[in-house]
């Protein structure tokens, strides 16, 4: 659980730019990691395969969900401005 955790911290510092998926992301992750946690310590001996399953998909949904909302436009929008840079020169 730790290794999911820590490539979903990787990717927020890697390829993260805007504030949104910044500021929010990391919150939104650790309120998964740690609600994880409660069910795990409170019930030791129930589903906790499919407990951490379900976790690492919501992990995966908000990083894909934030990188499609915020991230992938900003990309979108320095390209086209270098593109306009570009054709000016």
């Amino acid at each position: 659980m730790l290794a999911v955790a820590w490539l979903c911290e990787v990717t927020v510092a890697v390829s993260n730019r805007h504030w949104v998926s910044r500021h929010y992301l990391p919150r939104l992750l650790f309120t998964y990691f740690l609600a994880f946690h409660m069910y795990f310590f409170s019930y030791p001996l129930g589903y906790a395969w499919l407990s951490l399953a379900t976790c690492v998909a919501f992990m995966a949904h908000a990083v894909i969900a934030l990188w499609n909302r915020w991230e992938l436009p900003l990309l979108v929008t320095r390209q086209w401005q270098q593109h306009l840079r570009a054709q000016r020169q």
